[in-house]
């Protein structure tokens, strides 16, 4: 089974099927693994023998050593922070230094979407918003 993570646009309807709230795919046959993969929506997360439960993976991820590695928020950059927050949809107007913003989206958020490195998706997703 082939673990695929939506990483370059809110939603994804063709080969598979994927969504920001559902960004994890699973499929079997690596043909469709692969023709995900090459339209650039998706990136390869990891080969498994079934899906993790309750849609939490418990196998590490892969490093890439990419924009879409997760972060815990005070090793996040402030643009970092605010592209953070506009996925999640917590507004930041009047808001600039980087613990106050850290301040505003554990208030905003649950422990679980703060405490643990956080994935925000791609920039390219976030200037995509801001249009």
């Amino acid at each position: 089974m082939y673990h695929l993570k939506l990483v370059k646009a809110l939603s994804f309807t063709g080969i598979v099927t994927a969504t920001r709230k559902n960004p994890d795919v699973f499929v079997d046959n690596k043909a469709t693994a692969d023709a995900a993969i090459d339209t650039g929506y998706f990136k390869l997360i990891k080969e498994t023998q079934k899906p993790p439960e309750n849609g939490e993976e418990k196998e590490p991820r892969e490093s890439g050593g990419d924009k879409e590695s997760g972060k815990k928020l005070e090793q996040m950059t402030v643009p970092e922070l605010e592209t953070f927050a506009a996925y999640k949809g917590v507004n930041l107007k009047g808001i600039s230094k980087k613990m106050d913003i850290i301040e505003k989206l554990k208030e905003k958020l649950n422990e679980e979407e703060t405490e643990n490195e956080v994935d925000y998706g791609s920039p390219t997703m976030t200037e995509l918003q801001r249009q």
